[in-house]
């Protein structure tokens, strides 16, 4: 799915099994957050952010997992859990903070 919102908060919980994730998300402020569970296969995630919170939690077993954030200003929080293949992030980020936990 691609959402587009500007609302203060945008919350997605994916629980995928197998084959492709692939989610956009553009928001302007406020809050995102986002849940991606993935047994095998790809990920593919692209978030365009312009202030405040991100935070990211994607948990993916095996294949390729891609994820892009672009964020302006604020907190990045990311949790990354990998079991085998090709994990790819890019973080651009203007000011704040970013966390990072990769297992």
């Amino acid at each position: 799915p691609k959402v587009q919102s500007n609302a203060a908060t945008v919350r997605l919980v994916v629980v995928h099994n197998s084959g492709t994730v692939s989610l956009v998300v553009v928001h302007n402020s406020g809050t995102i957050s986002l849940v991606v569970v993935h047994n095998s296969g790809t990920v593919s995630l692209v978030v365009v952010h312009n202030s405040g919170t991100v935070s990211l939690v994607v948990v993916h077993n095996s294949g390729t997992g891609r994820l892009v954030v672009v964020h302006n200003s604020g907190t990045v929080r990311l949790v990354v859990v990998h079991n085998s293949g090709t994990g790819r992030l890019v973080v651009v980020h203007n000011s704040g903070t970013v966390r990072l936990n990769e297992n």
